[in-house]
């Protein structure tokens, strides 16, 4: 996935409002490499809302806290729970490839209308990959609860989240020796 650059404060202070807000243009941004077999036209569910998203946050974060990134993170715990426990022949590999096949698949319309009936968004999901996987749908979070899931998704996005944010800051500290450089020669 493309790295998105952060919008700094001059930038957002010369555009005006109609610009700041989350649009079509920003959702194109974040939607990264055009070539990216995974990229498909981004929906309301694929960034990241609040009130405050739209000012502070930069298009990548957003969409790392997506309704839609958290479920393919849902997905990618399930199959990573199906690959250890095949390894000990408790299921058959067509079933993980199944899982696999399906993991970046995520019908979040579907899983609204499941949630709509049974009030649990990650059973919603699990039943939403389970109409999609029609050989590994039996396998599908075996032996593990819903915070097995949802913690160690959480754990993943929180490390995604820290890894943008390191990778922003040594841009920034670049910027800022570069200056320091240039001033002590100016100054010195």
């Amino acid at each position: 996935m493309a790295v998105l650059h952060i919008k700094f404060a001059n930038d957002l202070q010369q555009s005006d409002q109609s610009t700041r807000r989350m649009d079509w243009g920003m959702i194109e941004q974040a939607n990264g490499n055009k070539d990216d077999p995974y990229r498909k036209r981004m929906t309301e569910f694929d960034l990241y809302r609040s009130p405050y998203s739209w000012r502070y946050s930069s298009p990548a974060m957003q969409q790392l806290w997506s309704e839609t990134h958290k479920r393919r993170l849902w997905r990618m715990m399930w199959t990573a729970l199906a690959e250890a426990q095949s390894e000990f022949g408790l299921v058959r590999p067509e079933q993980v490839a199944d899982l696999r096949a399906h993991q970046q698949d995520v019908d979040i319309t579907r899983a609204l209308e499941i949630e709509a009936e049974i009030h649990h968004d990650l059973m919603a999901e699990l039943r939403s990959f389970a109409e999609q996987c029609q050989t590994g749908r039996g396998i599908i979070h075996l032996g593990a609860t819903s915070m097995d899931i949802e913690d160690n998704a959480d754990a993943l996005r929180i490390r995604q989240a820290l890894d943008l944010i390191l990778e922003k800051l040594s841009a920034l500290l670049e910027v800022f020796a570069d200056k320091i450089a240039q001033d002590g020669r100016t100054t010195g």
